[in-house]
């Protein structure tokens, strides 16, 4: 008996240890996704929003650094790369004003995203 219930504890641990790593990670690739689409659209946007930009592509690249390593401690591997490749390639191009990678670059860091908390998160889409 005393197996039994050890067994249910450990289960009851893992399981709740799951549910609360899927919610974390959908609350920050909600925000991380949220900064991310509050950066300049298009080139036009890109130059008449300088100041306020690099504030927010600051806090997103901080942000992403910090969470970066949980998110990887139990998410997918390809979209994480993808959206981590595209990280790095937004933040330089962000800096040398390269406006038609920074475009590309976020596209593919919030489409990563998107694919993440899909496949990390509870709910029908993720397992349809």
């Amino acid at each position: 008996m005393k197996t039994f219930l050890i067994a249910l504890i450990l289960a009851g641990s893992v399981l709740t240890f799951v549910i609360c790593n899927a919610f974390y990670i959908g609350g920050k690739v909600d925000e991380l996704l949220a900064i991310a689409q509050e950066l300049p659209a298009d080139a036009e946007a890109f130059e008449a929003t300088a100041g306020t930009a690099k504030e927010k592509m600051e806090k997103l690249w901080q942000l992403w650094d910090a969470c970066f390593e949980r998110i990887a401690f139990t998410s997918g591997y390809d979209n994480l790369n993808r959206a981590d490749d595209a990280m790095l390639t937004m933040y330089v191009s962000f800096q040398n004003e390269n406006t038609d990678d920074f475009m590309i670059a976020k596209m593919t860091f919030c489409d990563a995203l998107k694919r993440l908390k899909l496949l990390e998160s509870f709910s029908l889409n993720g397992i349809l």
